[in-house]
Parts: C-alpha cells; sequence; structure tokens
C-alpha cells in the first residue's frame, strides 16, 4: 500500500498506511522489555551456574548446583517463551489478530477526534481518551491506558518537518485541559 501524509489543515492531519511485522514486534518488544533484561540476567546467570556445576572441586557443591541448574532452567524456559511466543504470533503463526493490526489504515486527526478506519472498521476516539504519547524505537504511541496504544510508525512521514509537524499537533492535543479537549 501507498503511504499517505497530509496536512489537510493548520488543525487537520490525515495518515493513511499499514502496519509491517517488524511495527508490531517492536511494539510489543517494547512493553516487555522488563521480561528480556530479566531474561539476559537469569541467561547470565545460567551460564555461570552451569561453570561451577561442572567444575568446582568439591562434589556436594557440584551436586547442589546441579539441583539449582535444573531449576533455573526451568525458569528460564518459561521466561524465553513470551518472547518466542510473540515472535511466533507476528511471524509465523499469522494469527487474526495479527493479520487484522496489518490492514491498511487511515487516521484523521481533527480538532475534537482521531477517526481510524480500517476498512472493516471504524473507530471514533475522543481527545480525552488519550493520556499519553510516546515516541520509542521509531514508533510513535497514543496510549489510551497504561498498556493499550495506537501505532504510527515514523517511517510514514515523508521529512523530519512533516514528523515534527504532526508531533507538535498531537502534543497540543494532550497539553490542552480535558474541558478544552472535549472532555
Amino acid at each position: 500500500m501507498e503511504i499517505k501524509y497530509s496536512l489537510m489543515s493548520e488543525s487537520e492531519f490525515e495518515l493513511e498506511f499499514s502496519t509491517c511485522r517488524l511495527d508490531l514486534l517492536k511494539y510489543n518488544y517494547f512493553h516487555i522489555g522488563w521480561l528480556i533484561l530479566i531474561d539476559w540476567l537469569g541467561l547470565i546467570a545460567f551460564l555461570i551456574l552451569a561453570f561451577f556445576s561442572a567444575f568446582h572441586p568439591a562434589p556436594s557443591v557440584r551436586e547442589t548446583l546441579g539441583i539449582i541448574l535444573f531449576w533455573a532452567t526451568i525458569l528460564l524456559a518459561f521466561g524465553l517463551s513470551q518472547p518466542m511466543i510473540l515472535f511466533l504470533q507476528i511471524y509465523i503463526l499469522k494469527s487474526p489478530q495479527v493479520m487484522s493490526q496489518l490492514e491498511p489504515r487511515k487516521y484523521i486527526f481533527t480538532a475534537e477526534t482521531i477517526l481510524i478506519d480500517s476498512g472493516t472498521r471504524v473507530a471514533t476516539i475522543q481527545w480525552n481518551r488519550i493520556i499519553r504519547i510516546r515516541r520509542v524505537l521509531g514508533l510513535i504511541l497514543l496510549y489510551t491506558s497504561p498498556k493499550l496504544a495506537y501505532l504510527i510508525p515514523e517511517r510514514i512521514f515523508a521529512d523530519k518537518e512533516s514528523l515534527q509537524s504532526f508531533l507538535r499537533f498531537l502534543f497540543e492535543k494532550i497539553k490542552k485541559p480535558p474541558a478544552e479537549r472535549g472532555g
């Protein structure tokens, strides 16, 4: 799909794009970053345990470390499963939820609302429902709850000026008190 970005007026923007699998992966991995950090720390601890359980001079220590290593293996397998499941869902299994996120979308930002048209469903969001805006990993995230956000890839903007213009528009809407935002 051709990416479209247009400034309809000083207070209206229209974006039309398809989210790619990498966008979904970045969004999901950003929200489980703490889990991935714990997994890496667990893997390092696992390797240290494995070394000492194989090379410690005392057999009783090696045996104890071997038991701990067994349980660490199970815990590490559970920890590493979440990032692996996300990767499989996005790139291999092609679940209906993921496929629906890859459909072309049209976002129309007006002074009062955000209209999102995915072709099969249309949603209208009032500005007062947007609780936070974040820029991470090349994505603009418009949060409607602490862990749920609409994502807009920065790659859809032709240049930095159009991206900055769009961000100024968004932050202006969010900075206004709720009464001025329509809520």
